[in-house]
């Protein structure tokens, strides 16, 4: 015998989930509902925090100070108290006269670069003259790779010789003489 009826209209076949109202009489109901999103363990949050930090401190470790640009490398102090890399003074001094800075100057020279910077503005050194030093040596070595761009010498010393009340700088006017008091004293051979 078949499965059909014998008698009345045929019943359609029955799928196995059968839309259901549900209380109230609100719309279908399909099952249960599903199960909530899966929350992210704890542990790699705190792993993605502890990346984020020591690539920011990395970044920032990178970009240094105010008074490097990109096209020059950041110059190491010459003096013995610095890392401890086994070098001597003297080696520490031919690698960066290697790397295109001059030597430290001398006090003679020191001083009279120092008075020559407070003449065009007393801001310049604003009371850091290791830092006016270093940022002139810093700008011997741009000299070195810019030889002939006067233009662009005058731009970056610029931007690397700035202040707190001069954050930009001190305009391409100061800019140019600053230049040339690092060139006669810091590096005249440049």
């Amino acid at each position: 015998m078949s499965s059909q009826q014998p008698w009345g209209p045929q019943q359609p076949e029955q799928y196995p989930y059968q839309p259901q109202t549900g209380a109230y009489g609100a719309g279908p109901s399909w099952g249960p509902p599903p199960p909530p999103p899966q929350r992210t363990p704890m542990a790699v949050w705190i792993v993605a925090a502890v990346v984020i930090i020591v690539a920011l401190v990395v970044a920032v470790s990178i970009v240094g100070g105010d008074d490097d640009d990109e096209s020059s490398p950041p110059t190491a102090r010459v003096t013995a108290t610095q890392a401890g890399d086994g070098l001597t003074a003297e080696q520490r001094a031919s690698i960066l006269a290697e790397a295109g800075y001059p030597p430290e100057p001398d006090a003679t020279t020191w001083a009279a670069y120092i008075r020559d910077l407070k003449a065009i503005d007393p801001d310049i050194v604003h009371g850091k003259e290791e830092k006016a030093v270093d940022r002139g040596r810093n700008q011997c070595r741009s000299i070195k790779d810019h030889k002939g761009d006067r233009t662009k010498l005058v731009d970056l010393t610029n931007q690397r010789f700035s202040s707190p009340d001069h954050p930009e700088g001190f305009g391409l006017s100061k800019a140019s003489r600053i230049l040339d008091v690092v060139h006669q004293h810091l590096c005249p051979t440049y």
